[in-house]
């Protein structure tokens, strides 16, 4: 089928737009969408010169007077998005826990700090898990506090203020308490799992982790094709 990997297929099998990591082959005139080279977005064939457009952690550098051509690797593996327009090459993001500085460097935030402006602790822009915003979101810049112990999101430092445990605990009764010892995570009580250990799989009808074959470490029920 022509729609198979298509964003876009009409009625007659007629694709108009290829899924992120696959192109139309140039010499086809039937729309296939073929898979490109891995650091491909867009592609018109899987070519590692056919690129259109790149994967984050990669910038799009054309064929002299094409529109198609190579996807190169930021040049700091501190750098998630990066361009080169009229042959300069500019850091755009950072990965998470850094910023970019005046230079168009990344510099480590604040250990407190998801996002951030700059490296002192008052200049999160978002925080890290186990950590909220004292200011409440009033402020662009802000500090960012600690939780309760055992809690990933709160709205302020008590554990009645927790809204969602660390993973292996639940939230009861204004504390956090561990769940079954196969669950990864579990809600409202310690055996009503949401996910496994390795291992393990989700018995949908009780919710509870049971355990893989013998030879399986990871599965999808307790037989050996699973």
């Amino acid at each position: 089928s022509n729609c198979e990997n298509c964003a876009k297929c009409d009625e007659n099998e007629y694709c108009s737009e290829c899924l992120p990591g696959f192109g139309f082959r140039y010499y086809s005139d039937n729309n296939y969408c073929s898979p490109c080279n891995e650091k491909c977005k867009h592609c018109r064939d899987y070519q590692y010169f056919d690129c259109t457009e790149c994967y984050d952690g990669y910038y799009f550098e054309p064929q002299t007077g094409l529109d198609y051509g190579y996807c190169y690797q930021c040049k700091s593996e501190l750098c998630a998005q990066c361009e080169l327009k009229s042959g300069v090459y500019k850091c755009l993001q950072c990965k998470p826990g850094y910023y970019l500085d005046d230079n168009n460097d990344c510099q480590k935030c604040y250990d407190t700090c998801l996002t951030c402006k700059g490296t002192g602790a008052a200049q999160c822009l978002t925080c890290q898990d186990g950590f909220f915003d004292e200011s409440s979101g009033t402020q662009e810049l802000h500090e960012c506090v600690s939780c309760a112990p055992l809690c990933r999101e709160c709205h302020g430092a008590k554990i009645e203020d927790c809204d969602v445990c660390e993973d292996g605990y639940y939230k009861t009764n204004n504390e956090c308490r561990t769940c079954d010892i196969n669950c990864l995570t579990c809600v409202n009580e310690r055996t009503h799992c949401l996910s496994c250990h390795e291992g393990f799989y989700l018995e949908k009808e009780t919710n509870k982790c049971q355990p893989c074959s013998e030879h399986c470490s990871k599965c999808e029920g307790p037989n050996e094709d699973q």
